[in-house]
C-alpha cells in the first residue's frame, strides 16, 4: 500500500511540474517502513604471516535473511607481495563465490596497500556466516586494515 501511495505521489509531483504548478510534498519511507533493516559490518584484518586471510562476519539472526550490496576492504601486505584471489561467501550452504576486484594502490617502504569496493548483490540466510577470503601468492605478513559488508535484512 506504501509503495502505491509512493508512486502516485512521484506521478503526481512530475504531472504538477509539467503543468507548471506545485505538488504536494511527497511522503518520504524509510527502508525500515518497507521491511529492510539496513545492515552494516566491519571487521578488522587479519594478522600474522600466512597465504590465505578469512574474515568471518556475524551470523545471519534467525527469520532474517541478508542482502549484501557492497563489500569493501583495504589493507597492508609486507612488501613484497601479491593478492591472487579475493571471494565473498558463505561458510554453510549453497551460497556462490563472488569474486571481488582487487587494486593494488600504493607501493610502502616495507608494505603495499590493497583496496576493493565492489558494488554486489549476495544473500545470505538465517545462521549462514557471510566471509570474505583474501589468498595471496605466498605466505606474506598480513599488517592490517580493515573489511566492510553494507546491505539489509530482510524478514522471508
Amino acid at each position: 500500500m506504501r509503495r502505491l501511495f509512493l508512486a502516485a505521489a512521484v506521478i503526481a509531483s512530475f504531472a504538477a511540474s509539467a503543468a507548471g504548478g506545485h505538488a504536494k510534498e511527497t511522503e518520504i519511507i524509510e527502508a525500515e517502513g518497507m521491511g529492510h533493516t539496513p545492515y552494516q559490518n566491519t571487521l578488522p584484518f587479519c594478522t600474522g604471516t600466512d597465504s590465505v586471510c578469512t574474515l568471518h562476519f556475524s551470523a545471519i539472526p534467525k527469520n532474517k535473511r541478508l542482502v549484501v550490496v557492497n563489500a569493501s576492504c583495504g589493507f597492508w601486505l609486507a612488501h613484497p607481495s601479491a593478492v591472487n584471489i579475493v571471494s565473498f561467501s558463505a561458510t554453510t550452504g549453497t551460497t556462490p563465490f563472488h569474486y571481488l576486484p582487487i587494486q593494488y594502490t600504493a607501493p610502502g617502504a616495507n608494505t603495499d596497500f590493497y583496496t576493493f569496493d565492489a558494488q554486489t548483490t549476495a544473500v545470505f540466510d538465517a545462521h549462514q556466516i557471510p566471509e570474505i577470503v583474501i589468498v595471496t601468492s605466498t605466505s606474506v605478513a598480513f599488517e592490517g586494515g580493515h573489511c566492510s559488508l553494507t546491505g539489509y535484512y530482510v524478514t522471508p
